[in-house]
Parts: C-alpha cells; sequence; structure tokens
C-alpha cells in the first residue's frame, strides 16, 4: 500500500486547483494538511481549528480529502458521534 508523500500532495493540490495558485502558495497548502496526518492516513476532527477545518472542507470537495464517522457508547448510554478526515489515497495518487 503507498503512503501519501508531501510531493504526491503538492501534485494533487496542483492538478485539482493549480491554475489558481503560485508553486509558493501549493508547497504551503500541502505542507499545512500534511503537518496534520504525519505518517497517518486518518486524523480526528477534534484537533482542527475552525479555519483549518474550512480548508478540510474545500480539498474534500475537490476529492483529495474524505469524512468518516464512528459512534461510541458513553457510560449513562448516551452516543457520542467521533469525526474523522481521511487522506483519500487512491485520488491523491
Amino acid at each position: 500500500m503507498a503512503i501519501v508523500t508531501l510531493d504526491d500532495m503538492e501534485i494533487a493540490i496542483s492538478k485539482t486547483l493549480g491554475i489558481e495558485m503560485t508553486p509558493g502558495e501549493i508547497e504551503q497548502m500541502a505542507e499545512h494538511i500534511m503537518s496534520f496526518f504525519g505518517f497517518k492516513e486518518v486524523i480526528i476532527d477534534n484537533k482542527l481549528r475552525a479555519k483549518d477545518r474550512d480548508l478540510f472542507y474545500q480539498m474534500e470537495n475537490f476529492k483529495l480529502l474524505k469524512t468518516d464517522n464512528e459512534e461510541a457508547t458513553l457510560n449513562k448510554g448516551k452516543r457520542w458521534r467521533i469525526h474523522y478526515w481521511v487522506l483519500n489515497r487512491d485520488y491523491i495518487l
């Protein structure tokens, strides 16, 4: 299974949004997004600030990221939904 690298993300952003952005902006955006993931493909939504979440929703619109969620039951029976962001590896690569 291939791992999404910073270079992969830069190429994907360039092909998706490149007309509207300079190479420096593409590099900066790719670094910003990948800084949340590190060597993982999934992060929890709670890790994001509102501004970052807006960027992630934009990237979801361009199919570079996906969302996922799961439900957990807390002690008193209350349901808790956990949201995740996932690198869309197949689309990026």
